[in-house]
């Protein structure tokens, strides 16, 4: 195992935290999610990221992904991020940017999220949602709380 490969193991089970383990139980518990397509892949101390496959049932009357999806998996993959650390989390506040909208050759979407700050009771993100050229179709800032409570899995 090369030297890259043991610290994405390390950070994936730091603490006791296994975290494929979370983000399977994540997937499987956000019904919301699930709904909507939304799937968290990729889970790190402080990073995640997330799919979402587009669907007409998903774009609104002008034909281009609703901004309440772009908004929703943004909010998963950084609620995925910010439980990272193992506690369950809550979010507090964003600021969110819709930068271009994803049009008829908007097949799949991609968010991920990194950690800016990780404090005792408040975590900060930031999140790009990407279409599957790359395209960056929003941007913002996620701000999470700490309910004190270890996750459950």
């Amino acid at each position: 195992m090369c030297e890259k490969e043991k610290k994405e193991k390390r950070d994936r089970e730091e603490d006791g935290l296994n975290l494929e383990k979370v983000m399977r139980e994540r997937n499987q518990d956000n019904r919301f999610a699930r709904m909507l397509g939304i799937t968290v892949v990729e889970m790190r101390r402080g990073f995640a990221k997330a799919s979402m496959a587009i669907s007409k049932d998903v774009k609104n009357p002008i034909g281009s992904v609703h901004g309440g999806c772009l908004f929703t998996l943004a909010d998963v993959v950084c609620g995925a991020a910010a439980s990272s650390y193992g506690m369950q989390v809550t979010t507090l506040d964003s600021s969110f940017h819709f930068l271009r909208a994803g049009l008829d050759d908007c097949r799949e979407l991609f968010a991920t999220a990194q950690v800016i700050k990780h404090g005792k009771r408040v975590t900060v993100l930031e999140t790009k949602v990407t279409d599957q050229t790359g395209r960056v179709l929003c941007a913002g800032t996620f701000t999470y709380m700490s309910l004190g409570k270890a996750l459950p899995y």
